[in-house]
């Protein structure tokens, strides 16, 4: 079941989002990873354009600090 931020979203949203997800992986070279944590995807686009600005190795520190932040949320709701 996806969560309430997985779900619906205005197509304009969407679409950009697409864009710049697309955008986003031809410029670094792997997907975009975010901290969701409740944000709306309408509120996750200027999160996605400021991030496209850096620089290759900063993204990746990024992403990676993403991912822990995810596993240790998911880590907590489980046990």
């Amino acid at each position: 079941e996806p969560s309430e931020e997985q779900r619906g979203a205005e197509p304009e949203v969407l679409e950009e989002l697409a864009q710049l997800n697309e955008k986003y992986e031809r410029r670094f070279g792997f997907a975009f990873v975010v901290f969701v944590n409740g944000r709306t995807r309408a509120e996750l686009l200027p999160v996605l354009r400021e991030r496209l600005g850096r620089t290759r190795e900063e993204e990746l520190e990024t992403g990676l600090r993403a991912l822990c932040a995810i596993a240790r949320d998911r880590w907590t709701r489980t046990t």
